[in-house]
């Protein structure tokens, strides 16, 4: 049997707890100590054998941070992000996201096969705009718990607003302090940050909108 052809591609749902815990089966085997930040780079490619390759045109041109071949050995990802600095918390959300294919979507992305940029790109035109969206959702929800896992989150952010006093007393800096925290032990953009306490504990976003009015 041949490669399969995009026509046959129905992106299964998955559920957000699914996704999840296979984020954490994934920390669990390959980080154990579970310290944070996560090192998904080191994981990438020391761990998971797979080489990166740089690309200055990735964004500029077409808006996308990386891409992983089919065969999920190579990680072409834009030059800026992989190289600069300031880009540390995108680079390792971009990885955490790529690698999530390799978990969630091997399935899908064996059945074809593209390596370079053009290749990729034609797949993500011809797979269609639900395929990909629900592919892209999905690895976006398993990075999210790759680089701030669920148990770590809980004891970190308790630990932050008990000292705080709790919810109920905590100041726009006791928040301010907490985020920026948050953001240097998991090695995390802000926004990225927010997602995740938002899904996982909205009643920090709840307290956080009273302290803005």
């Amino acid at each position: 049997m041949g490669k399969t052809t995009i026509k046959q591609i129905n992106v299964p749902f998955l559920d957000p707890k699914t996704i999840a815990d296979e984020a954490d089966k994934f920390v669990t085997a390959y980080h154990p100590s579970l310290k944070p930040p996560i090192p998904i780079e080191e994981i990438a490619e020391f761990q998971l054998d797979i080489k990166v390759y740089p690309s200055g045109d990735l964004y500029p041109q077409h808006g996308i941070e990386g891409f992983i071949n089919s065969n999920f050995n190579v990680l072409t990802i834009d030059q800026k992000i992989y190289e600069e600095k300031a880009n540390r918390s995108r680079r390792r959300s971009t990885f955490a996201h790529e690698v999530a294919h390799i978990i969630l979507h091997r399935d899908i992305f064996e059945g074809h096969d593209f390596n370079s940029k053009d290749e990729y790109l034609e797949f993500v035109d011809a797979i269609g705009e639900r395929n990909i969206r629900l592919i892209e959702q999905q690895a976006y929800i398993f990075a999210g718990h790759v680089l701030v896992p669920s148990n770590l989150l809980d004891e970190q952010l308790g630990d932050a607003i008990k000292k705080a006093g709790g919810l109920s007393n905590m100041s726009l800096q006791d928040l301010t302090f907490i985020m920026e925290e948050l953001k240097r032990s998991f090695q995390v953009s802000g926004e990225f940050l927010r997602h995740r306490i938002t899904h996982q504990h909205p009643e920090v976003l709840k307290a956080a909108e009273k302290l803005y009015k």
